[in-house]
């Protein structure tokens, strides 16, 4: 079923707040409450006495489909048209889903339903919303999925069901003035506009999309972030020394995550560091493959950062998966500089030593 197919089950569940000083001599140290967002769900997978390995996986969806009005329609919508519109829009019917609540909803004005449950067997949580335009004589269907599994916060959800209410089906420009979704989605050839969060993107879902019939999707660019955080001593290491020990301390880790993956490294410059006045900066890619487990399969492109503090080098390797493929479609969530700033603001106040550009 579209937006769904996730299933994941964490190597550690317990989310630690600061790891402690005192636990062993030169213990890296990560204070997740100053480099989280309420949007984030970071967890320990691995530590040792140098080092320490943090992956944030979190996903939420939202969709839009709309098409011809049935002949068919109600006068009121309910939770039965809305399941079958789901039927309807997604070419099959949505059996697994556990409701758990519907309600009568309005989106731009126009009377609609939503239907929340989960679908069971995959860990997400959805909700339907259906609703006519008479205006632009469509049928809407508007989906949000939160993939629990993974521990995604319910404040991804309700960003979403933000860009929900945004949304303008007839020709009006709207002008919405909401720091939650401050970005505009305009697209006038299918007669659409809606306003989406920071740090997500939307395009068409469907090809051949008109604005009689398809779909946009609107997910999240950084669903699936990795901290490496690691101490090298100097001695007998230079950067670039120690640059290599972190980025095979990193692939180690990335390889347990299951059998049979490979994980092919891929840094700038050979692997040498860029000298920063004293502070070093590499940066580069890890592809990962791994047919049994497609979710973080990709592209990670990375940052390691390098200095040196008490007769060791500190290297910080943060990471953020390219995803160019969603469900057997091309998608473009692909960090760029801005994405990777946000995630350096917040890790120069979480670890002591770190900068940001």
């Amino acid at each position: 079923m579209n937006g769904s197919g996730f299933n994941r089950t964490l190597l550690v569940a317990a989310l630690i707040v600061l790891i402690p000083a005192a636990a062993f001599c030169g213990t890296p140290q990560v204070d997740l409450k100053r480099v989280s967002t309420k949007f984030d769900h970071w967890h320990s997978m691995a530590s040792g006495e140098d080092f320490i390995y943090l992956d944030n996986t979190t996903w939420g969806a939202f969709f839009i489909y709309w098409g011809p009005v049935p002949e068919t329609m109600p006068k009121n919508i309910d939770e039965a048209f809305v399941l079958e519109t789901v039927t309807r829009f997604h070419g099959e019917p949505c059996t697994a889903l556990k409701i758990l609540e519907s309600e009568k909803v309005k989106v731009h004005g126009h009377k609609g339903f939503s239907v929340t449950g989960m679908i069971e067997g995959e860990d997400v949580h959805t909700s339907f919303t259906v609703f006519r335009c008479d205006k632009s004589d469509r049928l809407f269907l508007t989906q949000i999925d939160l993939h629990t599994a993974c521990g995604t916060p319910v404040a991804v959800s309700e960003r979403l069901a933000e860009v929900e209410r945004t949304i303008s089906c007839h020709g009006v420009n709207r002008r919405i003035n909401n720091p939650k979704v401050p970005m505009k989605m305009n697209f006038p050839a299918i007669n659409l506009v809606f306003f989406i969060p920071d740090g997500w993107r939307s395009d068409i879902y469907q090809e051949g999309s008109t604005a009689e019939a398809g779909a946009v999707w609107t997910l999240p660019i950084n669903s699936d972030d990795k901290i490496y955080y690691a101490t090298v001593g100097t001695s007998g290491a230079d950067p670039a020394a120690a640059a290599a020990s972190v980025l095979e301390g990193f692939r180690a880790e990335l390889l347990k995550a299951g059998e049979g993956r490979t994980v092919e490294l891929n840094p700038e410059g050979d692997g040498v560091p860029v000298d920063l006045d004293g502070r070093y900066l590499l940066k580069g890619s890890v592809m990962v493959k791994d047919e049994a487990f497609a979710w973080d399969s990709g592209e990670h492109l990375f940052r390691l950062q390098i200095w040196e503090r008490g007769g060791n080098w500190h290297c910080l390797l943060y990471s953020i998966l390219s995803r160019n493929e969603f469900e057997g479609r091309r998608v473009y969530l692909q960090p760029d500089d801005s994405t990777f700033l946000s995630l350096e603001e917040r890790l120069a106040k979480a670890v002591d030593g770190f900068q940001a550009p």
